[in-house]
């Protein structure tokens, strides 16, 4: 495990009649000190400024608004991002208007956040597929930034070692395995085993299909044949469609996908801005469609359920929107008003149940049952509380369930970098909430800091 770097520093401007040089020194784990030299004695006195709630990069300064007398008397502003962080500002000491002359210096000088930006991170992608020929899933993911943008397999273990990668993917914002499989041919008397997965990629305005194949020959005595080990194969990449392999599916390529999955053996499923298709998995021909009224605002699939689940607008009206998969075909649908645009949907398998969460604009969240019915049934709602240490509004924008042995728990990452763990308790009733915030900072590799919210739902147990 290596010391965080130093990554990146800042001076600070002070009154001209102030003897000393101050700035700010960050480090890649957050840590933020504030030094001040001594121009006589060429002493260095230092000091802990705070530490930054995200790891920072290169990026880092110190906001200089004006340099009179009057904004020299205002606090340090330091800004910073890095690959978890949402664009914030934190200030150290007070404004004058809020100097409290009865409390220490120590304790007017805080390291405070202000604000932030959102939206400013980098977002990555991922799926997850099982490759032929190995006892373990593969994580593939859309990774790294402009202007080198590739798709990775990491490896198993605390050290994630890439094993293969490819560019010309910039600006990529979705990535899905939507078939993989296995053939084996002959070659020259020689068995040849390919293992492929077929990538959908979001480039917008349109989406790209990718063939990633892995080759291992057999190899051996006369006796007994063995295949050559993973690591000997051969990788090779091709976009479809190309000179030497023409459109033979229905893959919509002119629009930008926002959701895909596969569904079982049989289905793929692939939803672009207006329209949701169903795939044949082998040949990747359209079984069945449905469009939309109007551009989808928000658009969720899952390989454990048979549903879709979208959001648009309809005369005025925020429309979410689910249909059952059923024989090849887009079977009944339910739909439901939303008061506010969403900013997560997600399909959650639940004891075998599906269900449906939707975080909002408005800081709130619900969990939605489909019921056999034909319609929803709300099993839990709450308006999430603002960020324990930012004060910023908690917007969840993505939502992912978590099961071990028999307890379950809902993911919810926020826009201000926060985790929010909500444990599930499956009743046969339905019981009041009880409610624990929980705050806390773990270090994970000296570098990467996380904060969370810790919430208890008791849901009813289907009927």
């Amino acid at each position: 495990m290596s010391t965080p770097l130093w990554v990146q520093w800042d001076r600070v401007p002070r009154n001209p009649t102030f003897s000393k040089e101050a700035f700010y020194v960050a480090r890649e784990d957050g840590l933020i000190i504030y030094s001040e030299i001594v121009d006589s004695s060429k002493a260095v006195e230092t000091s802990e400024a705070g530490v930054w709630p995200f790891p920072i990069d290169k990026a880092f300064t110190a906001l200089v608004m004006d340099t009179s007398s009057r904004a020299l008397s205002y606090p340090d502003v330091l800004m910073a991002t890095g690959v978890a962080s949402d664009g914030l500002s934190c200030r150290v000491g007070a404004f004058p208007t809020q100097y409290q002359y009865q409390k220490s210096f120590f304790a007017q000088h805080l390291f405070t956040p202000v604000e932030a930006i959102s939206n400013w991170a980098p977002v990555s992608d991922l799926a997850i597929t099982r490759l032929g020929g190995r006892e373990r899933d593969a994580l593939l993911i859309a990774n790294g930034r402009a202007p080198h943008g590739t798709i990775s397999e990491l490896r198993r273990g605390l050290n994630a070692i890439i094993d293969n990668s490819f560019g010309g993917v910039r600006g990529c914002t979705g990535l899905w395995v939507i078939n993989y499989a296995t053939n084996t041919y002959k070659v020259d008397g020689k068995s040849t085993k390919q293992h492929y997965a077929i990538l959908l990629v979001t480039l917008p305005p349109e989406s790209l299909v990718i063939h990633v194949m892995r080759t291992q020959n057999e190899s051996g005595s006369a006796e007994g044949e063995s295949w050559s080990n993973w690591e000997e194969g051969e990788w090779d990449y091709a976009q479809i469609p190309s000179e030497n392999a023409p459109v033979q599916d229905d893959i919509v390529r002119d629009e930008d996908t926002i959701s895909a999955c596969m569904l079982g053996d049989d289905y793929t499923i692939q939803i672009t801005r207006r329209e949701a298709r169903l795939l044949q998995r082998s040949s990747m021909l359209r079984l069945d469609s449905t469009s939309f009224p109007s551009s989808l605002l928000a658009a969720a699939t899952s390989s454990k359920c048979p549903w879709i689940s979208v959001v648009f607008r309809q005369e005025g009206k925020i429309v979410l929107y689910v249909a059952l998969i059923q024989e090849g075909l887009f079977d009944k649908s339910i739909r439901h008003e939303l008061e506010v645009d969403p900013t997560c949907l997600e399909l959650l398998d639940i004891n075998g149940t599906p269900h449906v969460f939707v975080g909002k604009s408005d800081s709130s969240f619900v969990l939605f049952r489909i019921h056999e019915s034909g319609s929803f049934v709300t099993v839990y709602s709450d308006v999430l509380d603002r960020g324990p240490d930012t004060g910023l509004r908690m917007v969840c924008e993505s939502a992912v369930l978590l099961e071990l042995e028999q307890s379950l728990v809902v993911v919810c990452g926020t826009r201000n970098g926060f985790l929010l763990n909500m444990a599930l308790d499956v009743t046969n009733e339905r019981m009041d909430i009880s409610l624990l915030i929980k705050r806390n900072t773990k270090v994970v590799q000296n570098i990467a800091f996380f904060q969370w919210a810790s919430r208890k739902w008791a849901l009813p147990q289907p009927k």
